[in-house]
């Protein structure tokens, strides 16, 4: 993130997520009713839902349904919408503040190594250019870059070095805050809420 806004120098905080496998109502419920079990388990309350990108054909009024029933469960944000290079407020039925982080499937690991067929040198070149492109936008609002990886990808031995050389890039520039999901969106319902799109009678 580039941005006057957002120049907090803090140590990132994991989120906890949930990671939607089902897009029927009944798995999203199976889910949100098994989030204080999460909690018992990991010590905190999964606030962030991502689900299969490669089942995005849910129906609109599924996709509205799993906002709130996660944003009644306590969750605060969400990658599943695709939309925008910053964090957007979303509505929901229970009023409660909700955002939609920028989530990029271009840039997820995954897709890069096992869809695209790409070199690992090829996926820290596209790296490097989405960060040229959203930093250069950024200068005075801010912008996301979501980089999403897998261990299991990105992490295999012939793969690392041409990842880690795109974040030195990255961090070797001024104005960016290395950071996680859940700070993001904690920082844009505490203190942007006007400017992505949530007035303060949004929230409760």
């Amino acid at each position: 993130v580039r941005s006057q806004l957002m120049r907090a120098k803090v140590k990132p905080k994991a989120g906890v997520a949930l990671h939607l496998l089902h897009h029927n109502l009944a798995g999203v419920l199976a889910h949100v009713r098994v989030v204080g079990v999460d909690e018992t388990e990991v010590g905190d309350a999964p606030d962030m839902a991502l689900k299969a990108p490669c089942r995005c054909t849910v129906e609109a009024d599924h996709e509205r349904i799993a906002v709130d029933l996660f944003a009644e469960a306590g969750g605060r944000y969400t990658c599943d919408l695709f939309h925008d290079d910053q964090p957007t407020w979303v509505k929901t039925r229970s009023g409660k503040p909700f955002v939609s982080i920028p989530y990029s499937l271009e840039l997820n690991d995954t897709i890069a190594y096992v869809v695209q067929k790409m070199e690992p040198r090829r996926y820290g070149e596209i790296i490097r250019r989405a960060f040229d492109q959203l930093y250069a936008e950024g200068a005075e609002s801010g912008t996301v870059m979501c980089i999403p990886t897998h261990n299991y990808q990105v992490s295999c031995p012939h793969r690392l070095r041409a990842f880690e050389e795109a974040l030195e890039y990255i961090t070797g520039h001024s104005d960016v805050w290395v950071t996680t999901g859940r700070e993001i969106a904690e920082y844009s319902l505490s203190h942007l809420q006007e400017q992505i799109g949530g007035g303060a009678e949004s929230a409760t």
